[in-house]
């Protein structure tokens, strides 16, 4: 296999590990939604539906591609070895039975400020 398409892969794999995360992200948000007591102020729970759906579509694009380029998954090379644990700290996070909707919610927007950068 040639450098490129070792880099290559490493880098969807990066992706499809990211957008799973992502995706796991707004179904814990959507539980801490559930669960949370004053609902006014919150965002609608169709608004937060829809982004998920929207995070699993990405992660089903971006593994067929890998799949297409000769990759599956999970395929753990150095950088999605890195960003899987970059990402537990999230996910620790957002699933703590203490973390509010609010704190969840913010944890959720600094992963998609990872996302855009």
């Amino acid at each position: 296999m040639s450098d490129v398409s070792e880099i290559l892969l490493d880098k969807l794999g990066e992706r499809v590990a990211f957008e799973r995360t992502g995706a796991k992200l707004y179904e814990a948000l959507i539980i801490k939604y559930q669960y949370a007591k004053d609902k006014k102020s919150l965002p609608e729970l169709t608004s937060l539906k829809y982004l998920h759906q929207q995070e699993a579509k990405h992660f089903e694009l971006v593994n067929k591609v890998m799949t297409q380029v000769g990759g599956e998954f999970p395929t753990i090379t150095p950088v999605t070895d890195l960003s899987g644990a970059l990402s537990m700290g999230w996910l620790q996070s957002i699933n703590d039975p203490m973390t509010s909707f609010l704190q969840a919610l913010e944890i959720v927007l600094q992963a998609e400020l990872v996302n855009h950068a």
